[in-house]
């Protein structure tokens, strides 16, 4: 008999575990279901970005069409959340009242935006920017209303300003910092970024926070900010942060914190319930990259395959990931990873062009990198983060890691005769 692996959650996460099992030669003894909340196939949420831009179309960023799930006999149940586990019976229960019973429960239910506790926060043109159906929601509203606020200068609130900025909106973001990728960036690469989005129609508010939201037949109309001025507003994009989807693990009973609590084998408090991705907290941290998505998907995919073809090899042990930052905007080159703002004992290595605007810093310890900041000339970068994640001694090489001349003096591998 096959046992039931249940997956709530279509998304990249859920279904990149579902990859690796099938990699890993474990699907054959799972009878698998996919439980989706959205009406499609998995796509790639990272380029919702670049497809509210109009750079791509939805039929290129679908990572799994439906055809894939017939051809590994996954049964895809979307359009339906599920709403409720009863753990007693072990059981799925969704919206519709369907529900499907499982062996192994894999919890992918990903993030959504944090809610900026505005009044009137329920009015027509208030959203967030998580999924295909936002992209089309503020798609259809750039073609009859004419003002944008972002609210966040992080990644999501930068996309997606420059999205519809580019579809001809008049596009306001406000970030409650004094630059905009103030977890990414320091203030001369924030402020290199921002001149730059700026000559693309795209206006920034710094050290500004909504105080008040004023509608218009049902609609919302205005902000009054925190100094008073006011700002018109027909879309207001909520993009501050987002918070783990844990609702249905603590209805569930499954311990919690900011995410669903699993250890190094993503398994949570309940040994038949696995989580995965933005939803759950690993060694006190919560991941919103994709580099730490793969990683545990791939690791709890070979688990679970292991289980059924080798139940005595030892299990893989997930221990966190140190993952770069890029952006997805196009013509913008920027690339950020490890430590940002230098702590007591680092030391700093910058290298500034402010007529090309090309900008490098690192930040080192004992000649071994622990952060990198690269804007404008990015080609290293792939080359530092290497540096950074082996721990190399860079005693040797330091000239060169400021001035991109890395390729030709790194030690070359030997080519045996």
């Amino acid at each position: 008999m096959k046992q039931k692996l249940v997956v709530v959650g279509n998304g990249m996460a859920g279904i990149k575990a579902i990859e690796s099992l099938i990699a890993h030669q474990g699907a054959e003894f799972f009878q698998i279901t996919v439980i989706g909340e959205e009406a499609h196939p998995n796509y790639n949420r990272i380029m919702l970005s670049p497809l509210l831009a109009d750079e791509t179309h939805f039929k290129d960023i679908v990572l799994n069409p439906l055809n894939w799930y017939r051809e590994h006999h996954i049964d895809l149940h979307l359009s339906d959340p599920a709403i409720a586990i009863d753990r007693e019976q072990k059981r799925v229960i969704c919206y519709s009242g369907q529900h499907f019973e499982y062996d192994q429960l894999i919890l992918a239910t990903g993030s959504k935006p944090a809610s900026l506790r505005l009044p009137n926060e329920s009015l027509d043109g208030i959203m967030g920017f998580r999924t295909l159906d936002d992209v089309h929601r503020m798609q259809d509203t750039a073609k009859t209303y004419h003002h944008a606020v972002i609210v966040g200068g992080g990644l999501l609130g930068l996309e997606a300003a420059a999205g519809l900025a580019k579809k001809g909106m008049q596009t306001t973001l406000l970030h409650r910092s004094g630059w905009i990728l103030n977890r990414q960036l320091d203030k001369v690469s924030a402020g290199y970024l921002q001149q730059e989005l700026e000559k693309r129609d795209i206006h920034f508010r710094l050290n500004r926070q909504i105080k008040d939201v004023y509608e218009s037949e049902g609609r919302v109309h205005q902000l009054r900010l925190d100094d008073d001025s006011l700002l018109p507003c027909d879309l207001l994009i909520t993009a501050a942060g987002i918070t783990p989807e844990i609702t249905l693990a603590k209805t569930a009973g499954l311990d919690y914190e900011r995410g669903i609590l699993v250890n190094d084998q993503l398994q949570t408090t309940d040994r038949h319930i696995f989580a995965l991705g933005e939803c759950c907290q690993h060694r006190g941290e919560c991941y919103g990259l994709v580099a730490p998505v793969w990683e545990q998907a791939e690791i709890l995919g070979q688990n679970l395959a292991n289980q059924q073809r080798q139940p005595d090899t030892p299990q893989s042990i997930y221990s966190g990931t140190r993952s770069a930052t890029r952006l997805k905007i196009s013509g913008i080159d920027l690339f950020s990873a490890g430590e940002v703002i230098p702590q007591e004992g680092a030391e700093v290595l910058c290298w500034n062009d402010p007529a090309q605007q090309h900008y490098r810093r690192l930040i080192m310890r004992d000649n071994r990198i622990s952060g990198i900041l690269l804007y404008g000339d990015i080609r290293e970068g792939n080359t530092l983060f290497d540096l950074m994640q082996n721990n190399t001694d860079t005693s040797d090489i330091r000239q060169q890691l400021l001035f991109g001349t890395l390729d030709h003096h790194l030690p070359q591998p030997t080519v045996a005769a």
